[in-house]
């Protein structure tokens, strides 16, 4: 449901931007979001440049992937002083199964991959500055860290806290290194760029993050901390006991990020280095160069202490939230290469060898055994189908209901259309509605849900009460999800569909299968004859279904604010059916409602319909004015009242 939120706020960004030029991107900018801000811009941007839909938007995990392969690359080139600890870093990000988890992969637009591929370039980039040690690099560390924190709000708390330990490390590490003078001005130098670091991604991210205060302590402290859904989640996760509360991280990060691909690299990227440590003795001549770096330096030991803390810092606060999430875990992917490479790196013996020949074949070769498996595991995820293609038949089901239930309520006019469910559900919910109907018909309607649209707990009075204000009702026989809402929609389910079958429409569209979905419309009529927002003179029609009026023949026409003081007198209505016998007349008639409202009534339930499936209704007015003959403006037209609102069938009061 998550990817549904950010595409919806892509498309809806987009075309504001079409309607109304990039000044939208200012007033995006300025409304609170809960979780980031950057996401739904960058969709929205690719959408315009690109054109069409979703693949625009998984353009930018795409590219976010790309620069993170190249990132990781360099660094371990660089840092680590030879090309084959790049492809090893890159082989191993390859074997990681989160680029293809069904859940904020990189086919999933939502702000996990983006994470993932952003907190790895962040690790990379604190590797690079010689851990803050380079002024220029700790101020790219900043820049990179406000990109990634205006995309998720909540990893400055994974980043304040890695880089607070790693603060405290460097206070603390005379201790431990060199206590020469030359020791102490680098960690001097390191702690106060890491400092400047953080404060100048705080500067930048701040206004943000004030400005969506009130929806981050919403989603967050409300949501993880302080309220209810906590609880429900984690029954729903199993985490409700503390050894399985403890364990769900590590094995969500082993099991379904890294994998058995990933797991078998490390052992090659360690082997290797091992391999390298057995075949070149430090005997080996030693080639002229540089004098090698004193075995108390403190740099490796920094590495693996930064890139350790980058890894279990953010398993550490994320099991600490009692609602757990297997998408989240996979953030730790980059750092995790990171490490295996520094280590690998470690194991060979490179300072005591640092030109042998054996030792570069020996790593060049696990590099490209480990890049080979990388690619290998590519090929063979992107080869086979994920789970969901078994359910393909009742996925286009699914898809062909929504463009149906899009077309209809863009007929109809209903911008805002409220549709109810009987269940909680991935596939049918108003945010992937939204989606589809854009992205099929280009048609950008806010699906409202009613029904169904909160995992708590909703009693039957209140249910039926949701139901009668809905447009739409998806009534199923889908097995229930554990929720609160879930437990309690069972024991009136029946009265539920009971309802339906006498207050709605029961419509041709549906899902059939190991499931069905019946697809329910509340009774309307289609309108015709409407001048640019008016009701004129020469009327309009109604156009409606005759099974559906033999049901409810009794037609309501609103307008909220449409009666204007212009008019005469209260108009008079002339509502007739054209049948093959001549026109019949409809009890037709208009009354104000409040000081600026209406109402028009049409009583077709003593008229002998046509047996015509759609059923014309034409209403005519006595009454209107001419704005131009009251010297309101320039206007000729002969104005009624300004077009319904609303339009509802239903049935004869007894």
């Amino acid at each position: 449901m998550d990817q549904t939120s950010y595409l919806i706020g892509s498309y809806r960004l987009q075309e504001e931007i079409l309607n109304y030029g990039f000044g939208a991107l200012w007033k995006e900018i300025s409304e609170p979001v809960a979780t980031g801000i950057a996401l739904s811009i960058d969709g929205a941007l690719s959408g315009l440049l690109l054109g069409g839909t979703r693949l625009p938007q998984l353009f930018v995990n795409f590219l976010a992937f790309i620069a993170f392969q190249l990132v990781i690359f360099q660094t371990a080139r660089i840092v680590w002083k030879h090309y084959s600890y790049g492809y090893l870093a890159v082989g191993l990000v390859l074997c990681q199964n989160t680029l293809w988890y069904f859940v904020g992969g990189l086919f999933d637009f939502r702000i996990d991959f983006f994470a993932y591929c952003f907190y790895g370039i962040w690790a990379c980039c604190i590797i690079r500055s010689d851990l803050f040690h380079s002024r220029r690099g700790s101020m790219i560390v900043a820049l990179v860290a406000a990109i990634l924190v205006l995309h998720r709000y909540f990893i400055i708390v994974y980043m304040f806290g890695v880089l607070f330990g790693l603060f405290a490390i460097l206070l603390t590490s005379r201790l431990f290194f060199d206590r020469t003078h030359l020791a102490r001005k680098r960690l001097l130098r390191r702690s106060i760029n890491l400092c400047a670091s953080f404060a100048v991604t705080g500067l930048i991210v701040a206004p943000s993050i004030w400005i969506s205060r009130h929806s981050i302590y919403g989603y967050y402290v409300v949501g993880h901390i302080i309220g209810k859904e906590k609880d429900i989640r984690a029954a729903v996760s199993g985490t409700t006991e503390l050894l399985s509360s403890l364990l769900f991280y590590p094995k969500s990060v082993i099991f379904d990020h890294w994998g058995v691909s990933f797991l078998l690299c490390a052992a090659l990227a360690l082997l290797g280095g091992l391999l390298g440590r057995l075949f070149c003795k430090p005997s080996q001549p030693l080639s002229a160069g540089p004098t090698p770096p004193s075995p108390r330096d403190e740099t490796f030991f920094l590495q693996i202490l930064f890139l350790l803390g980058a890894i279990v810092g953010p398993l550490i606060v994320l099991t600490t939230d009692v609602a757990k999430s297997n998408v989240v875990g996979g953030v730790v992917g980059g750092p995790a290469a990171l490490l295996l490479v520094a280590l690998s790196h470690r194991l060979a013996p490179w300072r005591q060898a640092p030109q042998s020949n054996r030792l570069a074949r020996i790593s060049i070769a696990t590099s490209a055994v480990a890049l080979v498996l990388g690619i290998g595991h590519m090929f063979l995820r992107a080869s086979h189908h994920e789970r969901e293609y078994a359910d393909r038949q009742t996925i286009e089901q699914i898809v062909t209901l929504e463009r149906w239930m899009t077309k209809y309520a863009d007929e109809r006019g209903w911008t805002v259309p409220k549709v109810s469910f009987d269940v909680i559900s991935d596939w049918l919910n108003a945010g992937t509605l939204a989606v589809e109907g854009y992205e099929k018909e280009r048609v950008l309607l806010r699906f409202s849900p009613m029904l169904g649209g909160s995992i708590f707990s909703t009693d039957k009075k209140e249910a039926l009460r949701l139901l009668a204000d809905s447009d739409f009702f998806l009534s199923t026989t889908l097995p229930q999800p554990p929720y609160p809402f879930d437990n309690d929609v069972v024991t009136y389910q029946p009265e539920l569909k009971r309802w339906a079958d006498e207050n709605m429409v029961a419509e041709p569209v549906g899902v059939s299968g190991e499931y069905t979905v019946t697809t329910y419309a509340r009774p309307t009529a289609l309108l015709a004859g409407i001048s640019a927002g008016w009701i004129t003179s020469s009327g309009m029609t109604i156009d409606a279904k005759r099974t559906t009026l033999e049901r409810f023949p009794m037609i309501r026409l609103a307008g909220t604010s449409g009666y204007v003081p212009q008019l005469p007198r209260v108009p008079t209505i002339s509502a007739t059916i054209n049948t093959a016998s001549g026109d019949v007349l409809v009890p037709a008639s208009l009354r104000r409602v409040n000081a600026a409202g209406y109402e028009i009534l049409v009583d077709t339930s003593a008229v002998a319909l046509p047996q015509s499936d759609q059923i014309i209704i034409h209403l005519v007015f006595d009454a209107f004015f001419v704005p131009k003959a009251l010297g309101m403006n320039a206007d000729t037209r002969e104005l009624v009242v300004l077009a319904p609102t609303s339009v509802r069938l239903g049935k004869r009061d007894p």
